[in-house]
């Protein structure tokens, strides 16, 4: 039997792909933005090693190989990055700062209610594989929690104190179904099997921490250090960046190190 690995479609133009993601980190492109540099950029397609062909990149293979870099992706890319700068005479230790960026998450802008609203729904779905019972009642829990969540969009917009008090009144009104189904595929759960019951644990896990410091949040104004903004990407947090245009991100944890060395009579600065 063959032990070479199986190679399906086109072969990855890794220099191509790895320039991509150097040029939007680099500058905080949008993924539409970078295909739109490495198509017309002449220096930017020296780099990506393209400057001879037609050859370009759509912002659908950006998207999809920063994803599979990830974060420690990032880090070893980026260590490699400054060891062949300092190699080549472009930095050093002579002098240098430190800074940090992140990568941002691709999730929307987090809400209590949003938030909710997908716990609910990923409840019925776990409810309707386990027991057809059980299923029955979360889809009635379920279509009590969507009522809520209509009446917030469509009674509490504005910043008036009204608004204020009965966003909050329905908050903890969702909260509380949520909850109530939270508990119904607990209970569930707890009468079947360790095996069959295993590979929700995990996600159950996630459900109860939300909720609790959703609750938190509702009773006390505050958000739990560490807090959780995303069912997806668990890992994102939100970070407070005192910019004007975007006070708050929200990122995963990845760092870059970026040194800078000052070389009279020039400077430079390398990201």
């Amino acid at each position: 039997m063959s032990t070479k690995p199986i190679i399906c479609g086109r072969p990855l133009n890794l220099r191509l792909h790895i320039g991509a993601y150097i040029t939007q980190t680099m500058d905080g492109l949008t993924d539409r933005k970078t295909e739109e540099i490495i198509r017309y950029h002449a220096g930017v397609r020296l780099l990506c090693g393209v400057e001879d062909t037609t050859e370009t990149i759509d912002h659908t293979s950006i998207e999809a190989f920063r994803n599979m870099i990830g974060p420690e992706g990032a880090e070893k890319l980026n260590k490699i990055i400054v060891q062949h700068a300092v190699k080549e005479g472009f930095t050093g230790s002579k002098l240098c700062s430190s800074d940090t960026t992140v990568q941002e998450a691709p999730i929307n802008h987090p809400t209590e209610v949003g938030h909710l609203r997908k716990i609910g729904e990923e409840l019925t779905g776990i409810g309707k594989r386990i027991k057809k019972g059980v299923s029955l009642k979360l889809e009635k829990l379920k279509e009590k929690a969507e009522k809520i969540v209509t009446e917030v969009r469509l009674f509490t917009r504005g910043k008036g104190k009204k608004v204020i008090e009965e966003k909050k009144k329905l908050g903890k009104k969702l909260h509380k179904t949520v909850k109530e189904m939270y508990q119904v595929v607990e209970k569930s759960l707890g009468k079947m099997s360790s095996a069959a019951s295993e590979q929700y644990k995990e996600d159950m896990v996630l459900y109860q921490k939300m909720l609790q410091q959703i609750e938190k949040w509702m009773k006390t104004g505050f958000h739990p250090a560490g807090k959780i903004i995303s069912l997806w990407y668990t890992e994102a947090r939100a970070i407070t960046r005192g910019k004007a245009s975007r006070a708050v991100v929200f990122h995963l944890p990845a760092h870059l190190w970026t040194p800078m060395v000052l070389t009279p009579p020039t400077r430079f600065a390398h990201r």
